[in-house]
């Protein structure tokens, strides 16, 4: 009888060793899965994907001034390459918001008026663009001078294509006969990002020797002649 209890007690013991080995490699097992999916998270996947603030903002839907609900996304693509609109990519906070908000020419003269500064700077950052902050020092403490403005707006320039050409050639007062947009009341800023930045401008084109001074007299020039209606097609601004 002793033997056969002696017997039962080791068989006991091995079959509680046995399980005690599998609770370990079953709470080892989901530790190490739980550590896979949190290493996991923001790869790319779409079920742990995390979206920047840019790209939230840049693709969710809001009411405009002309009283519907568009996103940016709808018109220049998801990832801000180009669609029913111009690309985007590259573009800096300054530019979207003088497009967004201010005087720069936008379809229908549509606006966004309940975007923030900050959210200009999260879809930059989204779309590959620098912070207006990065280079507003371009134009800090200069002055404008309007007439100085008109000469070099109607002057013949040299381009990065080695061709000469005026701004005022395809960017003329009357909508009706211009080859470009309407550039009344854009900011020295807007005028650079277009002529010499990352901005979208006709085949390109360049112009490599206006100074930041004869953006800033271009400005002076052309708040003179007043602002963009929108009325007219905006092509590539």
């Amino acid at each position: 009888m002793r033997k056969v209890a002696m017997e039962s007690k080791r068989k006991l013991v091995h079959r509680l060793s046995a399980l005690g080995m599998a609770l370990m490699l079953i709470t080892a097992g989901s530790f190490l899965a739980g550590l896979g999916c949190m290493t996991g998270m923001g790869d790319g996947s779409d079920d742990d994907y995390q979206e920047t603030e840019g790209e939230r903002l840049y693709a969710t839907a809001r009411l405009t001034t002309g009283g519907e609900t568009r996103s940016c996304a709808e018109c220049h693509g998801p990832e801000g390459t180009g669609g029913v609109d111009p690309e985007l990519r590259g573009s800096t906070s300054s530019h979207l918001q003088s497009h967004a908000q201010g005087a720069g020419t936008h379809p229908d003269g549509v606006k966004y008026p309940d975007l923030t500064h900050e959210d200009f700077e999260a879809i930059a950052e989204f779309l590959g663009g620098a912070h207006s902050d990065d280079e507003g020092d371009d134009f800090e403490g200069l002055i404008g001078d309007a007439d100085r403005g008109q000469t070099l707006f109607t002057a013949s320039l040299a381009t990065t294509d080695g061709v000469d050409l005026a701004c005022s050639n395809c960017h003329r007062q009357d909508p009706a006969c211009a080859a470009g947009p309407s550039v009344l009341g854009q900011s020295a800023a807007h005028l650079q990002e277009h002529a010499q930045g990352t901005a979208p401008h006709p085949e390109g084109i360049r112009y490599p020797d206006i100074t930041p001074q004869d953006f800033v007299d271009i400005e002076a020039f052309l708040a003179t002649m007043g602002e963009d209606d929108h009325g007219h097609d905006h092509g590539d601004e």
